[in-house]
């Protein structure tokens, strides 16, 4: 199971003391996003993990629509539960993402593209 990404596979491997511990795959999802908040609303802890294979009515930045098709990119939301103000988000939200391309590039056949 190297290149699954469900929970079995993946916890186990974790090496971290508080990112990922909440690990949750799910095969289909509306959208990581709004499950993340509806767990987060019942106090999930920091670091909570969303994954999911496919999402029917995933959103992108500024509401737009975000194609998901199954065994195709990685859908994730992450929770954080940062003390600063909401405006300080969206920077961190791009450089995340530019990171974690920059990450997994060693691992994958091509180097991975970032929607924006």
């Amino acid at each position: 199971m190297p290149d699954s990404l469900a929970t079995e596979a993946v916890v186990p491997r974790l090496q971290t003391t508080w990112l990922g511990k909440h690990y949750v795959f799910l095969q289909s999802i509306d959208s990581t996003n709004s499950y993340l908040d509806k767990l987060a609303r019942e106090g999930a802890a920091r670091g909570t993990v969303v994954v999911a294979d496919t999402q029917t009515h995933g959103r992108g930045r500024l509401g737009r629509q975000w194609v998901s098709p199954p065994g195709c990119n990685l859908y994730l939301s992450l929770l954080l539960r940062p003390d600063w103000v909401p405006g300080v988000m969206l920077p961190l939200s791009l450089t995340a993402g530019v990171a974690l391309a920059e990450a997994v590039t060693p691992l994958l056949p091509e180097r991975p593209r970032l929607k924006w």
